[in-house]
């Protein structure tokens, strides 16, 4: 489910494999996209058709990198939300 709703199973939309994978990434730093791929069949298999819209969204936003020659997906990080915070008050 691309656009998520008040009923919508977060699980089961972009939003929440968007933070999986941001998980996933912040822990290697830099993941082949099959062994990503690999990682999201085994722990979230009926996510896999967002896979490739949830990467979409997490480039467009800036917070991971894609280097075609090696077919590599790196964290790239984003604001972090404590200092974000702090940087408001």
């Amino acid at each position: 489910m691309l656009n998520p709703t008040k009923n919508s199973d977060p699980d089961k939309t972009i939003i929440g494999l968007a933070v999986f994978l941001l998980y996933e990434l912040k822990k290697a730093q830099i993941l082949p996209y099959e062994k990503l791929k690999s990682i999201v069949k085994e722990k979230l298999p009926d996510d896999i058709p967002l896979l490739l819209s949830t990467l979409c969204l997490l480039y467009i936003l800036g917070v991971i990198a894609y280097y075609p020659v090696n077919d590599t997906i790196a964290y790239k990080g984003g604001i972090n939300p404590d200092e974000a915070v702090q940087n408001i008050q």
